[in-house]
């Protein structure tokens, strides 16, 4: 019984305890609802606050444009007053680099709102501003360059390794003063390209301004220690060029940058070598010496040294190559001029003298062989030669050509002139002159392929004298042959008086080919081996197809066994 009581009792307290936790989770729910609710509020609350801020920095940054663009409107008085006076002005400062800045800023804000009437009337304001501070920073520029310069107002004569040492040369530009020209190049407009343009040309004139009378002194050195025209073309085109060099250097260091005005100094400078070496040019009469200049000219400074070297690469050399090309244009047509006075004078008109005629008699006592080259030629062959081989590396193949032809087409005009003026002891004397003079002529032009034309007019006229001197040959050593291939009819002539007329004729060549040695010696007299072997190897020709006419003349097989045995020591010769 007391077990059901104390089970009973228990039980009640379960019932207790179960209802006191049914209302503890009912506070438990009614505390999560609170506590939901609170959520939902802070949530909104957050929300709430996150636009608040949104809005708020919006508004500052509202603030912060409309107080740059307050700014804008309020800065000009101030930057109006920094640069009021530019005696005041330290250009060198960050201030005033910061100053144009601002004034770069302000213009390009009221550009953009240039449609707006009071802006752009800002827009003026500040756009004079700023041509005010670069009016300012330029004349402050130009002096400084004047300064750099002040110490080479004279400067005497050096030799070029001291002239690329001197204060000329000397570095003087500091950083500072390279950020002043760089403010120029911040904004690349065209106020601020005009103001740049006007300092480099300025420091262009100077530069000039020094170094044209120094470079008319040096011309005037030069000659005075070396007069030749090709030495001071030489000395001073390397000095040019190196000043070329220096000054292209110099002007990138300050500029970092290359122009057309530059260019246009460097023309003026060369136009001082130029002037003073074509006057030299055209002072001189010596056709040898001009064409040495030409080919320093050429050779040093256009096709070997200059163009073989890493000085090729610097864009000083491609004005300088121009230049010199002008230059030797110009010295070329002074060339071109005295060439052709020379072949109107001493080839195409010359008038001999006696002495220059007197072959004859100048090769009966001497060898040919040993008689000095010009003794032995006729003086326009002399010229003709000697002006060719000057002329073929002076000269662009277009000019040689032309004034090798002419001078060529001259020579020989004036040689077959000459015939018959020779004093003849035989009627070969002239004709064995000209073809001397031809073939020497023809022997030296075969390298010059520029003459093409001239030179088959050349060997046309030694073919024709050799024909003629062969011809010659024939009428001494048969001139019955001649008479029946010229004349004979055989319709009325019987068999025995036909192989009469052929005895005759080899009687005849068998008589005067004994005596052939001294009458072909007279070609030893007047040439070289090589044209003697050559006319000789055309008398054999002759002579044999000779026979061979007077065998199918005769219709005689056996005649030209006959004719050839008889004419053996001509053959032989």
């Amino acid at each position: 019984m007391e077990i059901i009581l104390q089970l009973k009792n228990q039980l009640d307290n379960l019932s207790i305890i179960e209802k006191s936790l049914n209302e503890q989770n009912e506070k438990i729910n009614e505390i999560d609802g609170i506590v939901n609710g609170i959520d939902s509020k802070s949530n909104e609350l957050f929300i709430q606050c996150n636009e608040i801020l949104k809005k708020k920095n919006k508004e500052e940054e509202i603030l912060k444009k409309v107080e740059k663009e307050i700014r804008y409107y309020e800065a000009f008085d101030r930057l109006s007053l920094l640069i009021n006076n530019p005696k005041t002005i330290n250009f060198y400062s960050s201030q005033f680099k910061e100053c144009y800045i601002e004034i770069n800023e302000c213009i390009e804000y009221f550009y953009n709102k240039k449609n707006d009437v009071e802006c752009y009337t800002y827009l003026l304001k500040y756009q004079q501003l700023k041509s005010k501070i670069l009016n300012y920073l330029s004349i402050f520029i130009k002096k400084q360059i004047d300064d750099l310069h002040q110490e080479c107002s004279t400067i005497p004569v050096l030799p070029l390794n001291q002239f690329t040492k001197s204060v000329l040369y000397k570095s003087q530009i500091t950083t500072e003063f390279k950020e002043l020209i760089k403010i120029l190049e911040i904004k690349k407009g065209i106020l601020e390209s005009s103001y740049l343009d006007e300092c480099i040309k300025h420091y262009l004139n100077i530069r000039k301004n020094l170094l044209m009378p120094y470079i008319s002194k040096l011309l005037i050195t030069l000659q005075q220690i070396n007069p030749f025209i090709c030495d001071v073309t030489r000395e001073a085109g390397i000095y040019l060029f190196i000043i070329f060099y220096k000054e292209g250097k110099l002007f990138r260091t300050l500029f970092n940058q290359d122009c057309q005005a530059l260019k246009i100094m460097f023309s003026s400078l060369f136009d001082i070598y130029s002037s003073f070496i074509s006057t030299l040019c055209y002072k001189c009469h010596d056709i040898g010496i001009l064409c040495n200049a030409i080919t320093y000219l050429k050779d040093e400074q256009i096709l070997y040294r200059l163009p073989h070297s890493k000085l090729i690469q610097l864009p000083e050399y491609s004005i300088f190559n121009f230049c010199v090309n002008e230059l030797v244009t110009n010295i070329s047509e002074r060339l071109v001029y005295l060439s052709l006075n020379l072949i109107n004078n001493l080839i195409a008109s010359f008038h001999p003298s006696k002495n220059d005629l007197n072959y004859p008699a100048i090769f009966s006592n001497s060898n040919v062989q040993d008689l000095p080259f010009k003794l032995v030629l006729y003086p326009p062959t002399t010229n003709t030669l000697t002006l060719l081989s000057k002329l073929h590396f002076s000269l662009s193949n277009e000019l040689f050509s032309q004034l090798a032809n002419t001078a060529i087409n001259a020579c020989v005009d004036s040689i077959l002139h000459a015939i018959p003026q020779i004093p003849s002891n035989n009627e070969l004397d002239g004709k064995l002159f000209a073809l001397r003079n031809l073939c020497i002529l023809r022997d030296q032009i075969i390298p010059f392929t520029e003459v093409d034309t001239s030179l088959r007019k050349v060997e046309s006229k030694v073919q024709e004298l050799c024909g003629e001197i062969c011809n010659y040959f024939l009428k001494t050593f048969c001139p019955s042959g001649l008479q029946v291939l010229r004349d004979f009819v055989f319709d009325d002539k019987s068999q025995n008086e036909i192989k009469v007329i052929q005895s005759q004729i080899i009687e005849e060549l068998v008589h005067n080919s004994i005596n052939s040695k001294e009458d072909l010696n007279i070609l030893h007299v007047y040439l070289h081996q090589v044209h003697l072997k050559e006319l000789l190897e055309i008398l054999k020709a002759r002579i044999v197809y000779f026979a061979h006419k007077l065998t199918i003349l005769f219709r005689n097989q056996d005649f030209e066994k006959r004719f050839l045995e008889a004419a053996k020591p001509i053959l032989n010769y």
